[in-house]
């Protein structure tokens, strides 16, 4: 940037030209899908209502908050279709190995040792569009707590569930949850507005579900 100042002394005027350097654009790094995590085998939504309100997640909390690009309006996820595929109870515990802020885009499914759910997204650090639903099968879904607060108007409540629908760029994202009575949770999962197949990590073993749409439940608890 060139600033220029006008001096006017006794023998005339003098024009000084100073340069203050442009800082350098932030360069995206471009991360594939981790290392190591290949796919597993494995053995209806209604008009939303206002958007959350919640305060910022307390000890659930992982990430540090980050800027979520959000521009324009909430854009509901299609229902899932079919039938959801069952996972073997007890894949949700224990937070995925290779999960971190730049791994590939995709979706990160755990549960915690005190019952809490993580739901988080990468991006591989381009921009992407996360959508979906997530329900309880038993008991309801609460305690919602959005990694940021620009995801708190991005994320609804249904009348079986919640849904979100949200882009993001270069770091982490998502929110945590809990289930009434510690049951399962259904959830149809979408990564650009198509199924989120190959692109869905359960627990610390990184299961990959064959569908976008699937009910996953603790150990012990069946549908």
């Amino acid at each position: 940037m060139l600033a220029a100042a006008l001096a006017v002394g006794g023998g005339g005027c003098e024009i000084v030209v100073s340069h203050t350097p442009r800082a350098p654009a932030p360069v995206a790094q471009h991360h594939g899908l981790p290392p190591g995590v290949g796919p597993t085998s494995s053995p209806s939504a209604s008009a939303p209502t206002a958007p959350l309100a919640v305060p910022a997640p307390t000890g659930t909390q992982l990430l540090v908050p980050m800027p979520t690009a959000t521009g324009g309006q909430f854009e509901p996820p299609p229902p899932p279709l079919g039938r959801p595929e069952l996972l073997p109870a007890g894949l949700p515990l224990g937070r995925p190995p290779a999960f971190a802020p730049e791994a590939g885009a995709g979706y990160w499914l755990w549960q915690g040792p005190r019952g809490s759910w993580m739901l988080r997204t990468t991006t591989g650090g381009e921009s992407h569009a996360f959508s979906g639903s997530v329900a309880g099968t038993s008991g309801a879904i609460g305690d919602i707590g959005p990694t940021s607060a620009a995801l708190a108007e991005r994320i609804r409540r249904t009348d079986v569930g919640w849904e979100f629908s949200f882009h993001t760029a270069g770091h982490a994202d998502g929110f945590t949850f809990s289930v009434q009575g510690g049951g399962c949770v259904r959830l149809d999962l979408r990564l650009d507005a198509a199924p989120a197949v190959h692109h869905v990590f359960v627990g610390s073993a990184q299961f990959q579900p064959r569908s976008a749409h699937f009910i996953v439940c603790p150990r012990g608890q069946v549908p």
